[in-house]
């Protein structure tokens, strides 16, 4: 008798069928621990009919190949398509099984604050200043006549005006102390000072002055309070008109000292701006000359200039 593959399969199934019926009749009454389970590999039936198809070897019929091979043929397409989604559903959960372990070692690391740098005063700079300048000259003449004797008098001549000029210096900051020097050049809009010495005056030019100073401060971060001196010079003329007689101190500068303070504001890194007093005094001159042809007196005199300045300050820092 031929069987079709449809009819092979289902006298297979009902083979089965039969052979479980008849093994759990045997099996009933007794006790759970004495009944005598087919030896069966761990894992016999998973993926849904290899437990069938090892009992199906038992009662093997050669004439029944077709209708085998058939029904193998299912199961294994069967097999095949659960083992193809539990890989697909693999693949899938690893990565993110892995991304979560991820975010569990490496927790999120905190926003890195940049702490906003204290201002520097340390550097060089350049700049100029304009203010208030007032300089005062102290004269003292004697008027020598040989036949009669000697006078002396004393005076000061002041005049104010504006002073200007151009600076540049280098300063260093250790923690809040400030170290520097400068030096400085200006100009003077106080004309001539007029003395009288005898029947005669004497007129007295500043062309300009400067100085060489060192520079001791306590910052307030951007802001600076200092104090400064050292070295002052000035060039100076002295006329006498009536005698043509032009004194120019030898090479016409006159040396000095100088002493003042100031206090400066950073307005961002590079410009400063600051006002500053200072006051200079510069060395005594004695000058003298003689009255008539041939001399009938002698008149002898002597400078000492002082300037007080108070000046507003913009400098740029490198």
């Amino acid at each position: 008798m031929k069987y079709s593959p449809m009819q092979a399969g289902a006298s297979f199934n009902v083979a089965i069928s039969k052979r479980r019926s008849n093994r759990h009749r045997s099996l009933e009454g007794q006790p759970v621990a004495s009944r005598d389970i087919d030896p069966q590999p761990a894992g016999a039936n998973s993926f849904g009919g290899l437990g069938q198809l090892s009992l199906a070897f038992k009662h093997f019929n050669p004439a029944h190949c077709g209708a085998y091979e058939a029904h193998a043929q299912i199961g294994l397409h069967i097999m095949s398509k659960n083992l193809r989604c539990a890989l697909a559903l693999i693949s899938t959960v690893a990565p993110l099984s892995a991304f979560a372990a991820d975010l569990a070692t490496y927790p999120a690391k905190a926003a890195v604050v940049v702490p906003v740098p204290a201002f520097s005063w340390t550097g060089f700079y350049l700049g100029g200043y304009v203010g208030w300048g007032q300089i005062s000259t102290d004269y003292d003449s004697t008027i020598s006549i040989p036949s009669l004797g000697s006078a002396s008098s004393s005076s000061a001549i002041t005049r104010d005006g504006v002073i200007g000029g151009a600076f540049a210096g280098y300063s260093y900051q250790i923690e809040q102390i400030v170290l520097g020097a400068e030096a400085d050049i200006a100009f003077m809009t106080m004309g001539d000072n007029r003395y009288a010495a005898g029947e005669n005056f004497v007129t007295a030019h500043t062309n300009f002055v400067g100085s060489v100073r060192g520079r001791l401060g306590y910052a307030f971060d951007h802001a600076l309070v200092y104090a400064t001196g050292g070295l002052a010079f000035a060039s100076a003329d002295t006329d006498i008109p009536l005698t043509a007689i032009s004194i120019n101190d030898g090479d016409g500068t006159r040396w000095g000292w100088t002493l003042g303070a100031g206090t400066e504001y950073a307005l961002g890194d590079h410009w400063v701006a600051g006002v500053e007093y200072r006051y200079t005094q510069y060395n005594t001159v004695d000058h003298s000359y003689s009255i008539g042809s041939p001399s009938v007196a002698n008149v002898a005199f002597s400078q000492q200039p002082n300037v007080n300045q108070v000046t507003a300050r913009l400098a740029y820092k490198f």
